[in-house]
């Protein structure tokens, strides 16, 4: 239902497909048995939200995300366990041979490295797989720890250090896990075979496949088609930010937005099955582009006033250039300051009191609702609380809309947004629009409680 006044047009929604390459873990489920019997609370920072590789010429990336990284938590964590240290790490299987890379936390200090597996050697018949880190190998490990909610663990290892796979091998079984510590993990000692350290599992990822040279990838598209139904040339929007989030994108152009009513429907395709149901977002794009107009506008002030700490003036806006300026038309704060730090819009149309406060002159230029060349629209009275009388300058641009295919419709201008949703590939709709040529100068607009005047210059932005 979203009126676009712009020239380009960006849409977004949801999608759900599921990753190719990569896991996407459950949240919710890093459970540490609670005195050796029931399962206890979640561990925020040992609940693995998704495991993605990628790779360069050299290295292969591991990036863990996890539900809470930050300080606090990881804290936590330890106490919750019940050991004294935490270890994440994610292993694959290269050639038949198992490789991993890790990052162990203690006293909050990260130790990033890789390393053998080795065996748990016992009396009985029964043997259990722990990991032997190498410290000269470890050296040449890198990574990095984002301390946020969620937060995010990347570890680069060199190709070398894990089977050396070339662009096409697949990496296979590779498998996140968190786990808490019991002391440091050590490298096994050859005259006492068992590790000093047995890290016990919270949470594992899904085992995925990946294969060098491809990075992380989502198991299908999302498809677009403007005003075709029958998606006879579809459009595959871009999957964004897809091993933490689930949301496409897709770009309309000048070409595409043709004055008029229009639809746009949407759908997903997942690899193996059926497309989705379509879902629809109707917008109508108008034959006026909104944008910035200073430099075809100049501003008037009359009446300043200072009453009860209320500072106001009436402004009027005259069209100086010689083409038709449209409405919508407003007058809107890009700036606000002043010498005592409090003053604040008062009266503004979207109750803005800052940066973003609006004075709509749409009923202020005749019945025509055009503000034709050399035309004075009516006035404004704008208001600002003022309590300590202080001198404060307003940074003022003026919002118009010029005809669609004119010379001073630039191809970019201000932003609006609306939409809708719907459907497994859910659709909401956005213009973005950039500042043009129009928009290098602005209006100051400086209220001088002495004289009690107002005076108004264009200056460069």
């Amino acid at each position: 239902g979203e009126t676009v006044r712009a020239t380009s047009y960006t849409l977004s929604g949801a999608h759900t497909i599921p990753p190719k390459n990569f896991d996407k873990d459950e949240s919710g489920d890093a459970r540490f048995p609670d005195h050796g019997a029931t399962i206890g609370a979640n561990i925020p920072a040992l609940d693995i939200r998704s495991v993605s590789m990628s790779d360069d010429a050299d290295s292969i990336t591991v990036t863990m995300q996890i539900a809470d990284l930050t300080s606090n938590a990881m804290t936590s964590a330890v106490t919750q366990s019940g050991g004294d240290g935490l270890l994440y790490l994610t292993q694959m299987d290269v050639n038949d041979a198992i490789y991993w890379v890790g990052v162990e936390v203690r006293g909050g200090v990260p130790r990033f490295m890789t390393g053998t597996v080795g065996l748990v050697r016992s009396g009985t018949s029964k043997k259990f797989i722990t990991y032997n880190p190498d410290a000269a190998s470890s050296v040449s490990v890198t990574g990095q720890i984002t301390n946020t909610a969620p937060g995010t663990i990347t570890m680069k290892v060199p190709r070398s250090l894990v089977g050396n796979p070339t662009n096409g091998t697949r990496l296979y079984s590779v498998t996140g896990y968190t786990m808490s510590e019991r002391g440091p993990l050590v490298p096994i000692a050859s005259t006492a075979p068992n590790p000093s350290s047995f890290p016990i599992q919270v949470d594992a990822s899904g085992a995925f496949t990946y294969t060098t040279g491809e990075g992380p990838q989502l198991d299908g598209v999302v498809e677009v088609s403007l005003d075709d139904a029958t998606f006879a040339s579809p459009r595959a929007a871009t999957l964004l930010n897809i091993t933490s989030d689930a949301r496409w994108q897709a770009q309309l152009n000048a070409t595409d937005l043709i004055a008029g009513a229009h639809t746009l429907y949407a759908r997903q395709r997942i690899n193996g099955r059926e497309t989705s149901p379509i879902t629809t977002v109707q917008f109508t794009v108008s034959d006026t582009i909104e944008q910035i107009v200073n430099q075809m506008v100049s501003l008037e002030t009359a009446n300043p006033s200072m009453s009860n700490g209320v500072a106001s003036f009436d402004l009027s806006i005259k069209n100086t250039s010689s083409e038709t300026i449209f409405t919508p038309l407003r007058a809107e704060i890009a700036a606000l300051s002043s010498t005592s730090g409090n003053v604040t819009a008062a009266n503004a149309d979207n109750a803005q009191t800052g940066v973003g406060a609006a004075w709509s002159y749409a009923s202020r230029v005749g019945s025509d609702s055009v503000l034709t060349a050399g035309e004075l629209s009516a006035a404004r009275n704008l208001r600002f609380n003022n309590p300590s009388n202080s001198a404060f300058t307003a940074t003022f641009n003026v919002i118009g809309n010029l005809a669609r295919g004119s010379v001073s419709a630039s191809s970019t201008g201000v932003a609006s947004s609306g939409g809708g949703t719907g459907g497994s590939s859910g659709s909401s709709s956005s213009s973005t629009i950039s500042a043009g040529s129009l928009v290098s100068m602005v209006f100051r607009v400086t209220y001088n409680p002495l004289l009690n005047s107002v005076s108004v210059e264009l200056v460069q932005r």
